[in-house]
């Protein structure tokens, strides 16, 4: 059985998520850290007061989970950017320190005197950002998956060719076998990063996922985590794993049986909650505490999360607790991995009100034992303090 997001009280609820973190440093804060493999990182390092006062503009605007600024923070991410391996855990660290630093200091003004006093600051809790393996990659491959050896079948290439799937044969599925374990072991290196720290960890609340674009990474990170758990008496924290759907699909190709088409949906969910795990060697590995989609348009997650729904169904049949969804899409422009530009495009309707209409919507069907909403890329606390106000009314 997963740990509850938050206590299994009978009520359905709605929790906001802060928005993109990289993206407001770079457009609210000014900064420059997109032509970098540490992404947000970069700027924890170099302006650590900047990555505070964005987490606190946040906070201010209504979001009551923050995500640390450790999303393309591996050991391999910073040893390409030059530092020593006992520097970049001690940086990483130092990442999720700063989100501690902006919670004091949140809950230091709401208590303030002559502060508009906020009841639910107590509740503000931190979630450790881990983005995939491919977030690590030049150029990045969250959303395409294009892993090299020994992760994928070959990287990414820009003469085409490109492949993110095994042959489901059986020199295939061995291929696949070997590349779910070699997943397995880089989340199960950097979740020992943080949780080797023990004031760190303590400090953490939920353990986040993010951007997740193949099946067999979902089943490495549950086996990492099994290990964690293992290793670490006293280690487990709800975690969620947070997929992406570029274009309404999700990036892995099905190969086998002549399809060419995508993963479907349901296979996900399957992944993610499934009792049987064969590739990854274990019958029954921990779940997550929720689901959910992130880094997606916003026109794409309505269909998305109808087919989640339907499968999450089936799971509850045997009697499974409810998981949380969580729901966090970007604000409509479009990411060139190659380029490292974002290319605009034109948007219809207000972004926190699409996006609460989305929630609303979730929660009235009942599927789901809450749902955290917030923004990925390029959403900004203007964006969540409207998203806020939506779920008060």
């Amino acid at each position: 059985m997963s740990l509850p997001l938050y206590p299994r009280d009978g009520k359905k609820k709605c929790v906001i998520l802060d928005g993109g973190l990289g993206t407001t440093l770079e457009q609210t804060f000014g900064l420059d850290i997109s032509n970098t493999a540490l992404w947000s990182a970069k700027a924890a390092v170099e302006h650590p007061s900047v990555v505070v006062a964005a987490h606190l503009a946040f906070l201010r605007a209504g979001a009551r989970i923050i995500l640390t600024s450790t999303y393309q923070s591996a050991r391999s991410a910073f040893e390409r950017a030059g530092y020593a391996d006992a520097d970049a855990r001690n940086l990483m660290v130092a990442c999720v320190q700063l989100a501690i630093e902006a919670r004091s200091r949140f809950v230091a003004e709401q208590k303030a005197p002559g502060a508009d006093n906020d009841s639910d600051t107590g509740t503000v809790k931190i979630a450790l950002s881990l983005g995939p393996f491919g977030a690590g990659l030049a150029p990045a491959q969250e959303f395409d998956g294009f892993y090299p050896p020994p992760f994928g079948p070959r990287a990414y290439t820009p003469d085409g060719g490109n492949c993110n799937a095994f042959p489901q044969d059986a020199a295939g599925r061995a291929a696949e076998a070997a590349a779910t374990e070699a997943l397995a072991r880089f989340h199960f290196e950097r979740l020992c990063v943080f949780a080797d720290d023990a004031a760190t960890w303590a400090a953490v609340d939920v353990i986040a996922f993010e951007t997740v674009p193949l099946v067999r990474e979902i089943r490495a990170i549950r086996t990492a985590v099994a290990a964690l758990e293992a290793r670490h008496a006293g280690a487990r924290k709800p975690w969620w794993i947070s997929c992406v759907f570029p274009g309404g699909h999700f990036p892995e190709s099905a190969l086998g049986e002549g399809d060419a088409g995508k993963v479907p949906v349901g296979a996900v969910v399957a992944a993610a909650l499934g009792d049987s795990d064969a590739l990854a060697g274990s019958a029954r590995l921990p779940r997550p505490s929720a689901l959910g989609i992130n880094c997606t348009a916003m026109e794409a997650v309505p269909c998305v999360l109808r087919h989640m729904e339907a499968a999450v169904q089936e799971f509850r049949v045997r009697g499974d607790d409810c998981p949380w969804l969580v729901l966090y899409p970007n604000g409509g422009d479009v990411y060139d991995p190659v380029s490292q530009t974002w290319v605009v495009q034109d948007k219809a309707g207000v972004w926190g009100e699409e996006l609460m209409k989305i929630v609303a919507e979730a929660m009235s069907r009942g599927n789901w034992a809450g749902v955290v909403a917030g923004g990925c890329c390029r959403t900004g606390p203007d964006d969540i303090a409207l998203l806020s106000k939506g779920q008060g009314e």
